[in-house]
């Protein structure tokens, strides 16, 4: 179920068109997870919004414009038991804030700002936060592209006292490279200690600082992601152009050597990167979205939704949730409280001001399987259905073959009768197409009449 703004769903998140930011995290004990949003050329720069009675309710937490940039964490910064927020500014200033949450009844009123950085370079576009130096106290990653570094900061015995903090640099980049941005922090090799993960780099935390390991220089301008996608082992690491076209990559570390994996060929603006279990199936998933705009005239009317659905043993059945929409640094989270993950949809400047909200009803509405998809499998619609994976031999005729993404999978519908199965011909992808009716539970997308086609059987 799709909520929005512009439909008078959801109130409106600001005056302002350059929406920045989308911070989730626990800003009230107990209850759905709550989200911040941020906006930089007019008041309110920062807003919130929690869910309850049905309903979804904003709060203005920074009523001050302020140039704030994309990135930003909520965690306990004062030691008082509830997350407060951290959120530094564009490439026109070069501060880094906190926001502290003063807890109910004043946490729906404006929160109380204090500096974490004045002065050094501008721009700090993400964050990230961890125990990096194993001394139980969390510390703050952040990246400063004006200083072409990437800086740790401790978090100050009285971070109320106003005073900025002390950071230091760990990581500084050449003139001569791109700008780095994506920042995640994550136990990548599971010895116990936080690394970070950004740019195409993983910054491995050892006894007195970080190492270097470069895993893929072509990243350096985008969003990252680490997660357990493919269980035992490493981490996987996951990279996409945010600000960029390009293709979204995964890295697996074979025990070895990283292997790389290409999930999507070409992203366009892919700014929204995500991994979460959307379809409750105990693996974890992915999100990415494209930009619709980021300019007066750059823009993508396509803009894609797109799902990567994991199957628990490395291979993912890819679907489009919707297109000429969107997104901009937008969220998995639970934002009603019913269990599943939902998508804070929140774009930076297409069709702004605006939010949208994706509520995962896991309803088993009818799914169509898009031609882009790899390899040719039906997605579970209901609880208990399975993806089965192509054997090697049928992997290997579809690689061979040049116009094996070309062609349609199947649709699945449901009908007041039941379910209909649409038999796919062996040679047009539009005409041809015969409608069966069955009963029963769909396993898996094959030849189920002996033909060249593949149909969906059950």
């Amino acid at each position: 179920m799709r909520l929005s703004s512009s439909a008078g769903d959801l109130p409106v998140p600001f005056p302002g068109t350059q929406q920045t930011a989308c911070v989730v995290g626990q800003i009230l004990p107990g209850g759905p997870q709550e989200f911040v949003l941020a906006e930089r050329t007019r008041g309110p720069s920062l807003v919130w919004y929690r869910y309850r009675d049905g309903r979804f309710e904003r709060f203005v937490l920074e009523p001050d414009p302020l140039r704030l940039e994309a990135g930003g964490v909520l965690f306990d910064v004062d030691g008082d038991g509830d997350e407060d927020l951290v959120l530094g500014e564009d490439a026109s200033g070069d501060r880094i804030y906190w926001w502290e949450n003063p807890g109910p009844p004043r946490v729906y009123r404006p929160w109380r700002r204090r500096l974490v950085k004045a002065g050094g370079g501008r721009k700090h576009h993400d964050q990230a936060v961890g125990d990096f130096d194993g001394d139980g106290r969390l510390e703050l990653a952040f990246w400063n592209q004006g200083q072409r570094a990437l800086c740790v900061a401790d978090v100050p015995a009285d971070p109320r006292s106003g005073a900025p903090w002390t950071y230091r640099v760990v990581y500084r980049w050449g003139v001569e490279d791109r700008q780095h941005e994506g920042l995640v922090a994550a136990d990548v090799d599971r010895d116990g200690r936080t690394d970070l993960v950004g740019a195409g780099l993983w910054f491995r935390s050892v006894q007195g600082g970080f190492e270097r390991r470069d895993i893929d220089p072509q990243m350096r301008f985008t969003r990252a992601l680490a997660a357990d996608l493919i269980p035992g082992g490493y981490l996987e690491l996951v990279f996409v152009p945010g600000d960029a076209d390009g293709p979204c990559v995964l890295w697996h570390w074979t025990g070895s050597r990283w292997s790389r994996r290409v999930l999507e060929g070409r992203v366009i603006h892919g700014h929204s990167l995500q991994a979460g279990d959307i379809d409750q199936d105990g693996d974890l998933d992915i999100f990415l979205a494209e930009m619709g705009r980021w300019g007066r005239n750059r823009t993508n009317p396509q803009a894609r939704m797109l799902l990567f659905l994991n199957s628990g043993r490395g291979r993912f059945v890819r679907r489009i949730l919707a297109s000429g929409v969107g997104n901009h640094e937008s969220k998995l989270a639970d934002v009603n409280g019913d269990g599943p993950l939902d998508i804070v949809g929140k774009p930076y400047n297409w069709r702004t001001p605006r939010l949208e909200i994706w509520i995962n009803q896991r309803d088993g509405v009818g799914l169509r399987l898009v031609p882009e998809l790899r390899w040719r499998a039906v997605c579970a619609l209901e609880p208990g259905w399975r993806i089965i994976p192509p054997s090697e031999d049928e992997a290997r005729r579809d690689r061979a073959d040049e116009r094996a993404q070309e062609r349609l999978v199947g649709v699945v519908a449901k009908s007041v009768t039941g379910l209909l199965v649409f038999l796919a011909p062996a040679f047009s992808l539009w005409r041809g197409w015969t409608r069966k009716p069955f009963v029963g539970r769909l396993h898996l997308a094959g030849n189920g009449e002996g033909g060249r086609g593949r149909d969906a059987a059950g």
